[in-house]
């Protein structure tokens, strides 16, 4: 029996320690599928809140227990644990929560597998996230904000996602263009 590869991870790294939080985690949940993972990341230390997340598991929704730990490792850890070639990241206590998940049908429809973009998206996370650290260090070392730094890193070639999902064959035929002529896109 072959398994479906995974397109979409859906991230909710969890550390609010009270329980408003639990509604939103069972609507992520509510997405998993074959082709949709969903891993839930709690770090807030509260058993009662982990007994309730529990409930949520099932095929294809990980829940994963962690140790208490700055918002930022959860979210690092948690992106470690994405199978997805295409990851889309909440957070229990984003204001913007409920727009982005009104958002994800128009999103799952992109991963229908033909016209799917030409791009490594392993690999591209890869960069992101070596590139947020780097410049994490160096803002560390030059006394600036840590966090922004980390961030900008992290979305610096967004725009090369965005075309790839947005303008595929456009896209697939410019990436062509360089690999053609020996040169790299990144």
């Amino acid at each position: 029996m072959s398994s479906r590869h995974v397109q979409l991870s859906i991230l909710l790294p969890t550390h609010r320690s009270d329980l408003t939080a639990l509604s939103r985690i069972a609507q992520a949940c509510s997405w998993a599928g074959p082709s949709i993972e969903v891993i839930v990341r709690d770090n807030s230390g509260n058993a009662r809140k982990r007994a309730q997340i529990a409930q949520f598991k099932r095929d294809h929704c990980t829940i994963v227990s962690a140790e208490p730990c700055e918002p930022l490792e959860n979210f690092s850890a948690t992106l470690r644990l994405a199978r997805g070639d295409f990851v889309f990241c909440l957070a229990d206590d984003d204001m913007f929560f409920d727009r982005a998940m009104a958002t994800l049908p128009a999103l799952i429809d992109r991963f229908g597998g033909a016209g799917q973009p030409r791009i490594d998206v392993a690999y591209f996370w890869r960069h992101s996230i070596a590139t947020a650290l780097c410049a994490r260090s160096l803002a560390r070392h030059a006394g600036l904000d840590e966090d922004a730094a980390f961030i900008g890193g992290l979305l610096h070639d967004i725009g090369r996602l965005v075309l790839a999902i947005s303008f595929p064959e456009q896209y697939a035929r410019v990436i062509a263009e360089y690999d053609d002529a020996g040169l790299s896109a990144v």
